[in-house]
């Protein structure tokens, strides 16, 4: 994946300050596994593996990061979505700090509700 920008505002936001430090630790490492649109694989599974390769297979470790997903939408910082029976996830407002420059995703875009 490409390097990503971190814009000086990650310090004072209000939506990462009130997450517990696993979370934001998720949070931050996701944008680095995230493809130019935002999106990811979001099985608890395939997230501790991609975003925490060291720890894989610690105990405890999949109900961390499952936690932590589950925190990071509640705080409307990502959204979780199934499609074709696969959970994937994409940053809520990833076009709005990231530069596209690829033209397709890699995975399926979430289903807009009107």
């Amino acid at each position: 994946m490409p390097n990503r920008i971190i814009r000086e505002s990650a310090c004072t936001s209000p939506n990462l300050d009130v997450l517990s430090d696993f979370s934001e630790r998720t949070f931050w490492r996701l944008t680095t596994k995230a493809d130019d649109f935002g999106r990811f694989e979001a099985e608890a599974s395939v997230v501790a593996s991609n975003c925490f390769p060291r720890r894989n297979g610690k105990n405890g470790l999949m109900e961390q990061v499952g936690k932590a997903l589950e925190e990071l939408m509640s705080e409307e910082l990502i959204k979780l979505y199934e499609t074709k029976g696969r959970r994937y996830g994409c940053f809520v407002t990833w076009e709005k700090y990231q530069t596209k420059r690829a033209r397709h995703s890699k995975y399926p875009p979430p289903l807009t509700t009107k």
